[in-house]
């Protein structure tokens, strides 16, 4: 079957659902290939957070291997402000492809329009996925209303016509959709994401090796949170709850970045023997950092390194919500109420303080991924829509 994966932006470096799904697709005996843009996300302070990793936003147009992936590039208009970019030549590039099935990820994008548009003519299944939620989709502006006041009217009912499946990511994305496109949940399945279960596996070596690096003690516990630095990621709490518990043994090991002020802030909340910032990593270099942790801790809005840190055998820390009630049966999580210092603070002590338990709750955690969410599972799931 040949298979495109349809998406405005894709940077493989950095992993994400696209990048796996299309490599399981493709283990999986198919013909696949990425269709995008020629430039890179605009994620909200680039040059700061993303550029050390992915280098200038321009990729540049054309057919390339990334990571191992058939990638073509189109030209584009990108609009200034927003997500916003209209793909040029999308019909005539999937026209030369000639897909059996096209993959769309996203659906409030002028390209999940016109995937919609030219199906007919084209003869392909179309499936949408979606991450959008009330967490991380605002329509504030006056021109972000406008917008949706028109997508809803125009491309929503075209969507929904020429959708053959719909998939969300969690309890979260399924709302937020629903209720954005007048949909019924039963028609809007949950495919959550996965983890490349043999990249993320701990490494005693790499653990001593990175350990050794950052100047971390044999006897130290290092709590890891990797990502995208913002303040909806409530890293304050997390660094307020070690500050708490007051033992210099314990760390804080930031994987990512932000906007330079934000990041600057959080640094004065803890001596910077106790707080350890590194710039963003490759995917696959992030294992290295999971295995130098003891503990990952999550405390604010949730991420795909949650799974990727449990499958490391890491014990998991996030706060209490319906979005994450699905880990609570895995035995590798605990849970804290949002913004509560000290709630988080007494998990963290409680794991710190007992190494068997840490051994204990990280083994569950690896078994729970390796058996429901490794990418292989999960493309599994998304080729059972077909």
């Amino acid at each position: 079957m040949k298979i495109v994966h349809l998406i405005d932006y894709f940077q493989p470096q950095v992993g994400y659902q696209e990048t796996f799904l299309a490599k399981e697709h493709r283990k999986a005996g198919h013909d696949v290939c990425v269709v995008t843009s020629d430039r890179y996300f605009p994620f909200e302070g680039y040059r700061s957070s993303y550029f050390s990793l992915l280098g200038e936003r321009y990729v540049g147009e054309g057919e390339r291997n990334e990571n191992g992936i058939r990638t073509v590039r189109l030209k584009n208009i990108e609009f200034p402000g927003t997500n916003l970019i209209y793909l040029l030549k999308l019909k005539r590039t999937l026209a030369d492809i000639s897909p059996d099935a096209v993959f769309c990820h996203g659906m409030y994008s002028i390209t999940s329009y016109f995937a919609a548009k030219i199906k007919n003519e084209l003869g392909y299944k179309l499936v949408y996925d979606t991450h959008a939620a009330g967490f991380n989709t605002q329509f504030g502006t006056f021109l972000k209303k406008a917008y949706r006041f028109f997508f809803r009217k125009f491309a929503v009912p075209l969507i929904k016509d020429q959708a053959d499946s719909i998939f969300a990511i969690g309890e979260a994305e399924q709302d937020f959709i629903c209720t954005e496109f007048g949909l019924n949940r039963n028609h809007v399945s949950i495919i959550r994401l996965g983890v490349d279960t043999e990249l993320f596996t701990a490494s005693v070596v790499k653990r001593k090796e990175i350990r050794k690096k950052m100047g971390v003690a044999a006897d130290g516990v290092v709590c890891i949170f990797s990502g995208k630095i913002s303040p909806r990621k409530d890293i304050e709490t997390l660094l307020l709850a070690v500050k708490k518990i007051n033992d210099t043994k314990i760390k804080v090991l930031l994987v990512g970045g932000g906007k330079t002020n934000h990041v600057s802030d959080l640094k004065k909340i803890l001596d910077a023997k106790e707080l350890i910032v590194e710039h963003f990593v490759s995917n696959d270099k992030l294992p290295d950092y999971y295995s130098a942790a003891d503990i990952a801790v999550w405390p604010g809005d949730p991420s795909q390194g949650m799974l990727e840190a449990m499958s490391s055998s890491l014990p998991l820390i996030v706060p209490e919500w319906y979005g994450s009630e699905f880990l609570q049966k895995s035995g590798g999580v605990l849970f804290f109420k949002r913004k509560d210092i000290r709630g988080l603070a007494q998990k963290i002590a409680k794991l710190s303080y007992n190494k068997n338990k840490r051994k204990e709750i990280g083994m569950n955690a690896r078994y729970y991924i390796g058996r429901y969410f490794s990418w292989k599972e999960i493309a599994r799931q998304t080729l059972s829509l077909l």
